[in-house]
């Protein structure tokens, strides 16, 4: 037997996400409450240069008071991936890309929330830009920098890339034959 929702209500929204609260009838029978985030899909951006390097964000991280490395990244607002994926990789970068390629994704967290992120490799890229875009808007990044990969293997084995986005993102990038 599956969870069966009985009914469910919003205890809270904003622009980016909700909260929501379902009453629902428990594989065994009882009776409980189911609480989840509930926010839109997102992508993140393995920008990979032709020296098979790839471009890193530095960004301050306000719920854990700290500046982290991180692929670009960011909510869909549309169906577009590529368009999604190209816009955020701008926006956080200045890159441009020709290229850019769907090769995976996973749930964040499937038992507390339902965000599914979509893992795009960009190439052929434009450096023309870089840095010019990131620092308006509400994001606080810091630095953009090309890491070569066997450094960034060596980086989240020593805890130093601990961004679990980035760090799946990765893990799917260095699993299949893309670099």
């Amino acid at each position: 037997m599956k969870y069966k929702k009985i009914k469910s209500k919003i205890a809270y929204k904003n622009h980016w996400f909700s909260i929501e609260n379902h009453s629902v009838i428990k594989p065994n029978g009882q009776k409980g409450v189911y609480s989840f985030l509930k926010k839109s899909s997102g992508v993140v951006i393995i920008a990979l240069d032709n020296d098979k390097s790839i471009f890193f964000t530095k960004e301050y991280r306000y719920p854990i008071n700290k500046r982290v490395w991180q692929l670009p990244a960011g909510s869909t607002e549309g169906n577009n991936l590529i368009k999604e994926a190209a816009k955020e990789l701008f926006e956080e970068t200045g890159l441009k890309a020709k290229t850019i390629k769907k090769i995976g994704g996973f749930f964040i967290a499937p038992g507390h929330e339902n965000t599914f992120v979509h893992v795009l490799v960009a190439t052929n890229l434009d450096k023309s830009n870089i840095g010019l875009n990131f620092k308006g808007g509400d994001e606080d990044i810091s630095d953009i920098t090309k890491i070569e990969i066997t450094k960034i293997k060596k980086m989240i084995k020593r805890g130093e890339i601990n961004c679990g986005i980035s760090v799946a993102a990765l893990n799917i990038f260095l699993c299949s034959k893309n670099y």
